[in-house]
């Protein structure tokens, strides 16, 4: 028994040996195959026209068509006889004209989307379709306004409108290729295939305009018969169409292979679609021949001889409606610009998964339903609201998201979800684990960011930009994030959510840093403006102080040469002062001397550290852009003069004046002496060591420009700057340029290379320029600016300006020696010293000197008044109680106090060692004028006297003498 049970086993062993290993071989061949299929079906798509070749096509096309149906239509009417001719009944009218409205619209709606909202051009098929609207739109209005081409079949007895038919020959044959060659491929026929169906359908048409024309029933059924099969060949290429869709359709990885299948579909339903419309005209028109086939037609009840017409044009736009809307699509997914943005976005959605725990940031993703808003925020959203999960959703290897929906009513729900991979779809189903409606920051701040992403509006394939929003935490805290909403959808939104709040507490803390540095700069500032202020004082008040010892040296010099002396050498004898008395008046003669040396030496040194303190006070002014020219007369070679820098005294720095003498011209002095001293300065430091320095200076009448060079000999190095040519001239005038840098090492020279760069601003704000050249045997520094000359017989004038007789002088200053300067301007002014009045010795001389100005006002109301106001009035150095005070708000309030008739005769200035563009306007707003400060002679009051007083009083001067 063992042996009849073992031997069966053993031979059903062997057999399903055998079947497993035929099995096995069957599935490598089927494997192998698959590969096999695969690999042919790669290649045959790496064999497909790409859309950018195809889309090429379609204009091509399109213009064929439209020359096609040009010829035809010309054809028709031209040699068709009169009697043919026929204005269409009311009906037939009316369905025309509104067929060419509907292709009107269907081709602005066609076209609006890539002209008005698009910044490329439309694509090819775009082009082809609006051929095809605008070919059918003009064909029913030809067809609607005027006298058309009718036919009468001699077959069928039916009315036959050619001019219909030229339309649908170029028509069927265009939108024929166009379902075609949106993919073309070896699958599919290629190339020839596409031309081929498209020649088949344009034969099938061309053979249906032929019909009226035959009047032998057979020739009629024979061309009827080849116009039916012609147009069947239709249906053979969706059949390949539809293949090849199915297969596509089994994969689709990646961007390239989703952009061949929709090639594929969309040429097999725009294939699909004509041959819908199509047969159903083909059903229409075999519908129409039967009818009129019928016996005693014109007795039907059913029957209207226009009918035909309208049924025909009726079905003719709603196929061509159709078609554009699946041109439309095609456009918009195979040959927009923005296909390859909306493919990644696809890309994107499987992204979203790897970031979505990965990522510190919050990722929302929402879709809007009729029921209201649903959401899903990434786990870093717990964290930004400073909520803590509860304990039992810790679990290891799961993360935790919340889910959350807003109805339409405003009240939000909120779950925590358990998810490991999220994509866009937030409807998709997930884990509940637990509820959060106690959880008041996590409800407030999802139902905040809900609003945020559907309340502002998101262009399709744009982001918004930043939006900021704080998020109130559970522990009381605000954080301060930043939001970007994408576009997904209509109805689906793609928010990014970011923690800032590390961000602005330190954009906050450097705010503060900023704040009190700005805070320290400024007080810094007005202490360099006070001490500028008070040093420029100092000074002012030492150059009177030495203009008035040099007065006294030189009354005492006058006296004792006047004084008696003994009459004869015996009187002196008897005097016992014969040697003696000699050399007392030689000592005295020597002590006067050396008196005057020490007070020249002082007045200099004096005014050199006032052009110092003027001089830095103005390049801050010049390099911040906020200095304005003070243009005046001046002697252009005695403001660059200076005898104790030996410029223009010596042979060293010698002033020379080209093309003869040198008028008096209007310019800034200061600017003028601070371009020439630097340019100086650089000459005898970069230039020949103890060499000759010579200043030129010109002036071009007919240009009216000034010119100064600065000549100096080549120093160390010269040959170097000579090579570099224009590289040199223009590296000179840069910021921080310093092409003598290795010469700064080696003779102990610092500059801080802004020099240059400082002279041509200072030239600029003169409207000139300053240049330099560098030439084998010399350097050549140029400045040139625009020049007003003035005429001498205007500065007489000037020179010899007084005020009239009848004109006082106030004053105001807190400063004795101030005083002392005040009242020699007023008599260098001509203003008698009878109607002089100087105050400001004591606080309360303030209220004095306004009773003064109002009382003169009124008991001299024919007489003119000059007032000089002090700007920065500080009283109480003494025992007083200090009082500081402005000068220029003291005097507006005078002038307040006065008519308009009195204010006429007064001319108010203001006095300031603050000269700045802004307190000059200030001064100007407040008062008449502004009266600078500084060393003053009789011709310098006179000449900044002469055209206030003249601005001030000549218009009242003529209207008085006019009236009079």
């Amino acid at each position: 028994m063992i042996m009849n049970v073992d031997l069966p086993l053993e031979t059903m062993t062997k057999e399903e040996v055998v079947e497993e290993e035929a099995a096995e071989q069957l599935k490598r061949e089927d494997i192998a195959e698959e590969q096999s299929q695969q690999n042919e079906s790669n290649t045959k798509a790496d064999d497909a026209w790409d859309a950018a070749s195809v889309d090429a096509l379609f204009p091509k096309a399109a213009a064929l068509s439209i020359v096609i149906w040009l010829l035809l239509v010309v054809l028709v009417l031209t040699q068709t006889p009169p009697e043919y001719h026929e204005v269409l009944r009311e009906e037939e009218r009316v369905a025309t004209f509104l067929a060419a409205v509907v292709m009107f619209v269907t081709l602005l709606a066609l076209l609006m989307p890539s002209l008005l909202f698009k910044t490329s051009y439309p694509s090819g098929i775009v082009i082809a379709g609006t051929a095809v609207c605008f070919v059918a739109m003009c064909t029913n209005l030809i067809l609607c306004l005027r006298p058309t081409v009718v036919v009468v079949d001699p077959v069928t007895k039916a009315r036959v409108f050619l001019l219909r038919w030229c339309e649908w020959i170029p028509l069927g044959g265009l939108m024929t290729f166009l379902s075609e060659a949106v993919y073309v491929s070896d699958d599919t026929g290629g190339m020839e295939g596409a031309l081929f169906s498209t020649l088949c359908q344009t034969l099938s048409i061309v053979n249906g305009m032929i019909l009226p024309l035959c009047k032998d029933v057979v020739v009629w059924r024979c061309v009827f018969a080849f116009s039916f099969l012609s147009y069947t060949d239709i249906f053979r290429r969706v059949y390949i169409k539809r293949k090849a869709y199915l297969k596509s359709i089994q994969k689709s990885d990646g961007v390239q292979d989703q952009k061949l299948q929709d090639q594929v579909k969309f040429a097999y339903f725009l294939l699909l679609a004509c041959s819908i419309v199509w047969s159903v005209l083909v059903v229409l028109y075999c519908i129409n021949v039967w009818i009129h086939t019928l016996s005693d037609l014109e007795t039907k009840w059913y029957y209207r001889e226009s009918l035909a017409m309208i049924v025909d044009t009726s079905f003719d736009v709603l196929a061509k409606s159709i078609y554009m809307k699946l041109i439309t699509d095609i456009h918009q997914a195979l040959f927009d610009e923005t296909y390859q943005w909306r493919k990644q976005l696809t890309e994107m959605r499987q992204l979203i998964s790897v970031m979505w725990d990965s990522s510190s940031d919050v990722i929302l993703i929402s879709i809007r339903t009729n029921q209201g808003l649903s959401a899903i925020l990434s786990p870093a959203f717990f964290p930004l609201v400073g909520a803590k999960l509860p304990e039992s959703l810790h679990r290891e290897g799961s993360e935790v998201a919340l889910m959350c929906s807003v109805s339409s009513s405003g009240k939000i729900k909120c779950d925590y979800v358990e998810t490991n991979d999220i994509l866009v779809d937030p409807h998709r189903n997930h884990k509940i684990l637990q509820s959060a409606e106690n959880r008041e920051s996590v409800l407030k701040g999802a139902q905040e960011l809900l609003e945020m992403t559907w309340n502002n509006t998101v262009a399709k394939g744009v982001s918004t930009p930043l939006l900021e929003h704080p998020l109130h935490g559970e522990d009381g805290t605000i954080r301060q994030s930043e939001i970007k909403i994408s576009y997904y959808s209509e109805s689906a939104r793609v928010g990014v959510i970011r923690d800032v709040s590390e961000r602005y507490l330190r954009l906050e803390a450097e705010r503060k840093a900023h704040m009190e540095m700005v805070a320290r700069q400024k007080d810094a500032q007005a202490v360099n403006r006070f001490t500028r202020h008070e040093v420029k004082n100092g000074l002012l008040e030492g150059i009177e102080l030495c203009d008035s010892l040099r007065s006294a040296v030189e009354d005492l010099v006058a006296q004792s040469s006047l004084a008696p002396s003994p009459s004869n050498p015996s009187q002196r004898k008897r005097n016992g002062s014969v040697g003696e008395e000699s050399d007392r008046e030689v000592g005295s003669r020597a002590v006067s001397a050396l008196t005057r040396r020490f007070i020249e030496d002082l007045d200099y040194n004096l005014h050199s550290v006032l052009d110092c303190v003027l001089a830095e006070a103005m390049a801050r002014d010049v390099i911040h852009g906020d200095y304005k020219p003070r243009h005046e007369r001046i002697d252009v070679k005695g403001v660059l003069s200076h005898p104790g820098l030996g410029i223009g005294f010596t042979d060293k720095f010698p002033i020379e004046v080209l093309g003869g003498s040198l008028p008096y011209v209007s310019l800034d002095a200061q600017l003028l002496r601070h371009i020439h001293r630097n340019a100086l300065s650089n000459a005898c430091k970069y230039g020949k060591a103890g060499g000759k320095v010579v200043t030129q200076l010109s002036f071009d009448s007919l240009s009216k420009t000034f010119t100064i060079n600065v000549i100096n000999e080549p120093g160390e190095m010269h040959s170097k700057l000579v090579s570099m040519g224009e590289s040199a001239k223009a590296a000179v005038f840069q910021q921080g340029a310093r092409l003598h840098s290795h010469l700064n090492l080696e003779t102990g020279h610092i500059s801080s290379g802004d020099g240059a760069w400082i002279m041509q601003k200072c030239a600029k704000t003169l409207d000139g320029e300053c240049q330099i050249e560098f030439l084998e045997d010399k350097t050549v520094f140029t400045f040139s600016c625009p020049a007003q000359p003035l005429v001498v017989t205007d500065w007489s004038k000037t020179q010899d300006f007084e005020v009239p007789s009848n004109t006082w002088g106030i004053a105001i200053d807190d400063s004795k020696i101030q005083r002392r300067l005040l009242s020699r301007i007023f008599l260098f002014a001509g203003v008698q010293e009878s109607k002089t009045v100087v105050l400001g010795e004591s606080y309360s001389e303030v209220a004095e000197f306004k009773e003064k100005v109002l009382s003169v006002v009124k008991e001299y109301p024919d007489d003119r008044i000059l007032i000089l106001v002090d700007e920065n009035l500080d009283f109480g150095k003494s025992n007083e109680k200090p009082h500081v005070m402005s000068g220029s708000l003291l005097m507006q309030d005078i002038l307040k106090l006065m008519s308009p008739t009195e204010e006429q005769h007064v001319l108010a200035l203001v006095r300031s060692a603050n000269d700045s563009a802004e307190e000059t306007e200030l001064y100007c707003a407040r008062t008449h004028g502004f009266f600078p400060k500084g060393p003053l002679q009789r011709d310098r009051v006179r000449e900044i006297l002469a055209p206030l007083w003249a601005d001030r009083f000549m218009r009242t001067d003529l209207l008085t003498a006019s009236s009079s």
